[in-house]
């Protein structure tokens, strides 16, 4: 653990022979001096003073008990900072001691910036929290942004926005890839957040911008390829002779439901009541959880067979058994915990279903939206088409979905130019 010791700045004086208080920290024998903005002339320091005796300042002087007073809080606060790390079982040097204790005793750093990154981003986290409580912001960019803060706060504890380098980050980066065992574009994700909130401290004024690490970090991803179900595997798993009252069916009709209501998302469709189905207008209509959008999709074969399942017998709640009737719908945080819950058993048995059909991709209830989008684009509907079917916040999403679509077009149309040289 660091030792403290109270010193004075023996080689600088000031004009009238006085010299600085400073409390010498010590880490893994490196040291650094925390300055207490306390000058005494040489006579009047006791080089034995002592925490117990609160006597580094001899009584000759006339601020001595004050002094002294001074000395003694400076010295137990730093020894609360060295606690905290500590107790937080993270490393830490000298220099991390003087930072956190200027941080907690003045609110600025040696460079006067007025907060550290993680604080800042904690009070963000909360902001962001209400939002989502509130409506205006999603649940999924809210538990994004909390599991990257929590990650962060495990490295470091407290960080600087001056210790905040592209050093700093290339470290961090390999940090996840081993103690999370974090893929490139995870990696990638985690960062991109941390830019996030950075800019955020950038806009009131708590950053500089000509030190933005990001403008010299380079934050890629990897194109990694989707996994899909074809037409003709949705084809069998439709025809897959399941009893129409056990767990696995109504695993197979909610796949088939996210898939032909134009591949809607796995928490819209365990929600879906039959009120939300209109037989005389032949439409589902519902608003997406993530975005708020109203949806309407018009009952084609596909999604009659599954709803004839289930209606009209089913009239009241949920038309899928997968969340309780108890749930308290106004408790959004509540309701999002259910359903990443159910999706995560219903996943694994979803893979079990597909392995009695001899598909071994790793199929989960997402990639039901895949699948649709893949078809819609390779049956000529354009990204505007896709977007509006599939509900995107914007286009540039939807091109992700389609992105290996793309390629393949490009491949063709690349064949034919060449194909007359």
């Amino acid at each position: 653990m660091a030792t403290l010791k109270a010193i004075i700045n023996k080689t600088e004086r000031k004009t009238d022979f006085s010299h600085l208080v400073m409390i010498r920290i010590t880490q893994n024998r490196k040291s650094c001096n925390c300055g207490l903005g306390i000058y005494v002339p040489k006579k009047d320091w006791n080089t034995r003073g002592r925490l117990e005796n609160k006597d580094w300042i001899k009584r000759g002087n006339v601020l001595s008990q004050a002094y002294n007073r001074a000395i003694e809080a400076a010295i137990l606060g730093l020894r609360e900072t060295v606690l905290s790390f500590e107790m937080a079982g993270a490393s830490y040097t000298a220099a991390d001691i003087k930072e956190r204790y200027k941080l907690r005793l003045t609110g600025t750093n040696d460079q006067g910036e007025p907060d550290d990154f993680i604080a800042f981003f904690a009070d963000q986290l909360e902001k962001r929290e209400a939002l989502m409580k509130s409506g205006n912001s999603s649940y999924s960019s809210f538990k994004r942004h909390r599991s990257v803060f929590r990650k962060l706060k495990a490295y470091r504890p407290m960080l600087p926005i001056s210790k905040l380098t592209v050093g700093f980050l290339e470290e961090y980066r390999s940090h996840l890839f081993t103690k999370y065992g974090n893929a490139h574009n995870s990696a990638a994700k985690d960062l991109a957040v941390i830019r996030t909130v950075y800019n955020i401290a950038e806009k009131y004024g708590l950053a500089k911008p000509e030190k933005n690490p990001f403008q010299n970090l380079s934050i890629t991803y990897k194109r990694t390829h989707k996994q899909v179900l074809t037409s003709g595997e949705i084809q069998r798993l439709r025809e897959l002779p399941l009893d129409y009252s056990s767990r696995v069916n109504h695993i197979r009709n909610l796949y088939l439901l996210q898939f032909y209501a134009r591949g809607a998302r796995v928490g819209d469709m365990m929600m879906l009541r039959s009120e939300n189905v209109d037989f005389e207008r032949g439409r589902i209509i519902y608003v997406m959880e993530k975005t708020g959008k109203l949806m309407s999709v018009k009952i084609e074969d596909g999604l009659r067979w599954v709803l004839s399942q289930y209606l009209p017998v089913k009239a009241t709640g949920f038309l899928l058994p997968f969340l309780s009737e108890k749930l308290d719908l106004r408790d959004r945080e509540a309701v999002r915990r259910a359903i990443e819950a159910s999706t995560a058993s219903i996943n694994r048995e979803l893979k079990n279903i597909l392995e009695r059909l001899g598909i071994t991709k790793h199929i989960t209830t997402h990639t039901a939206r895949h699948s649709f989008a893949s078809m819609a684009a390779r049956s000529g509907a354009n990204a505007l088409a896709v977007q509006g079917m599939m509900g995107h916040s914007s286009l540039r999403e939807t091109q992700i979905y389609m992105q290996e679509f793309l390629d393949e077009e490009l491949d063709a149309q690349t064949a034919a130019v060449l194909s007359g040289i």
